[in-house]
């Protein structure tokens, strides 16, 4: 699926929230759990791809609904937790202020080859915790959907969110 061997980089020590919000304010896609600043990884081709189109094909699928969808937004999980979903959906508007802290109806993570499986693990847990219904990873490499449910990742062969009769299969997801 990803990378086993080589990691996200973090800090070691605490690092204070306003630390965290300079390096935002600068650019920089990072993460803030806990005190730690997670850096992710850089995306490669094939994962911006994929962000920007199936980012945009589920933006236009929840717009009926009154709902959209974003990429790469920064979103407040916790009093200390900020996660940056590769892809975020909601069947709502998406709420006025920059750091959504309502829960999602989906998120989306493209997996990165030098993501750890136990860091995507962790992060789709925190989404469970937040109450998103429909956590989604889409690994290019092996051109592999996965959910996760009851503290895994599962294979599927498709995405789908019943309650609103939408559903993606792998060449709505992939380029070409």
């Amino acid at each position: 699926m990803c990378a086993l061997d080589s990691g996200i980089m973090a800090t070691a020590a605490a690092v204070p929230i306003e630390e965290f919000w300079k390096l935002v304010e600068q650019g920089e896609l990072v993460e803030y759990v806990d005190g730690e600043v997670i850096e992710r990884p850089m995306a490669l081709l094939i994962h911006g791809k994929i962000q920007a189109s199936f980012g945009d094909r589920l933006r236009k699928s929840m717009e009926p609904f009154g709902g959209t969808a974003a990429v790469n937004v920064h979103c407040r999980l916790g009093e200390r937790k900020m996660r940056l979903p590769n892809i975020v959906a909601y069947d709502r508007p998406m709420p006025d202020y920059e750091y959504p802290d309502l829960p999602a109806l989906v998120t989306v993570e493209v997996a990165a080859p030098s993501d750890r499986f136990s860091d995507l693990l962790r992060k789709c847990q925190e989404y469970a915790d937040w109450r998103v219904p429909h956590i989604w990873m889409i690994d290019p490499e092996r051109r592999g959907l996965y959910e996760f449910s009851s503290g895994r990742l599962r294979p599927v062969e498709s995405f789908s969110i019943p309650e609103y009769g939408i559903a993606f299969s792998p060449a709505d997801i992939f380029p070409g």
